[in-house]
């Protein structure tokens, strides 16, 4: 697939760019941190370069699922934090769309950065409005997508807003989509964790059946036990036949709950990895909240990137918050900033954001 980037002709001095970002990341006590690895401190690269051109950037992103406006969705603590990560104070309006947002983006110099409020305070965003994109659009002169995490969803400042500008994609979402466009090679193993085997079916129907091997983690584990199954699990598990691995054994809690893969799945990991040219892992192989629990997801980090030679894939907001907290996060191939695009664009799915920036 081929993206349209924006040169130094689409962005000269004082023109505005509408920049979407993925800036969806967790708060704490009503604060926004950013990590050396995370999708806000790998969206900061696009923003300098357009600051270097003189560019008048005016961000865009969504927060969490809110209802209506709702104070603790507010982007302010995303907009303080990177403020302090870019040296530029960054101006949040009180509104999307309305009068607040529309005087910033009117009266923003060149190299200043302006964020608009959560694009999800209006209901417009997810229904891919029209009317909505237009009025985002009108704000700036040309459009840059570097949010792979939202590629996948049919949404106003995705899809829509293309309609209206000049769109590019960022250099963050070309190399992201570059590198999961790379072929991949064989041996494949697929991993899977998390504890909702029902969530998990399209993943295992598609590229559960293009792997040569799965490996599934502990939280998935009871749903196997007998009719704990629906017929569309039973289906895909038949389908994958000798080439799903479970857990040898499991970690239980006091309670009696199985919470992580036990030492001797640890132990055999390597094994099961050995000879691998492409991994892709998402989700954790244990409760990883629990102190107890993490163990195993530890272990399985340090088997992948003991493997010569493999390309490593990690999609999956809590996946990857995982590895980025390691020791091995910069050994891996890929650290994706998108969990549910990423595994939509592998299994060949449709992506509505990247369509408009195709050229």
């Amino acid at each position: 697939m081929r993206l349209k980037s924006w040169k130094a002709s689409d962005v000269k001095h004082g023109t505005r760019v509408l920049l979407r970002i993925d800036a969806n990341v967790d708060l704490v006590r009503g604060r926004a941190s950013i990590g050396r690895y995370d999708k806000i401190a790998k969206a900061l690269p696009e923003i300098l370069r357009l600051q270097a051109r003189g560019a008048c950037i005016i961000l865009l992103t969504h927060l969490g699922r809110p209802r209506g406006k709702q104070t603790e969705f507010s982007v302010t603590p995303i907009a303080k934090a990177m403020s302090k990560a870019l040296g530029t104070k960054i101006l949040v309006s009180e509104d999307v769309v309305g009068k607040d947002a529309l005087r910033l983006a009117s009266t923003i110099k060149p190299g200043q950065i302006v964020m608009l409020e959560n694009l999800r305070f209006d209901k417009r965003e997810e229904a891919n409005d029209d009317t909505f994109a237009e009025l985002l659009a009108s704000m700036g002169d040309v459009y840059v997508n570097n949010a792979f995490g939202v590629c996948h969803r049919a949404h106003a400042s995705v899809v829509a807003i293309t309609k209206f500008l000049p769109s590019f994609a960022g250099g963050l979402l070309v190399e992201e989509v570059k590198q999961l466009s790379a072929p991949m090679k064989k041996p494949f193993v697929l991993i899977v964790g998390g504890n909702k085997l029902e969530t998990k079916v399209p993943l295992l129907s598609t590229l559960g059946v293009k792997a040569d091997l799965v490996i599934v983690g502990s939280g998935l584990l009871p749903a196997f036990k007998k009719g704990r199954l629906s017929s569309g699990a039973k289906g895909v598990i038949d389908l994958l036949g000798d080439k799903l691995r479970l857990p040898v054994d499991t970690r239980i809690d006091r309670r009696g709950s199985v919470i992580d893969i036990g030492r001797a799945t640890e132990q055999v990991l390597p094994t099961w990895l050995r000879g691998a040219k492409t991994i892709v892992w998402n989700g954790p192989v244990g409760l990883v909240e629990e102190r107890a629990g993490a163990a195993g997801t530890k272990a399985l980090m340090k088997a992948i990137v003991g493997v010569h030679g493999a390309r490593s894939i990690v999609g999956g907001g809590s996946t990857v918050a995982l590895v980025e907290n390691s020791t091995f996060a910069s050994r891996f191939t890929l650290l994706s900033t998108g969990g549910g695009a990423m595994l939509e664009f592998l299994s060949g799915e449709e992506m509505p954001g990247l369509k408009g920036l195709e050229g």
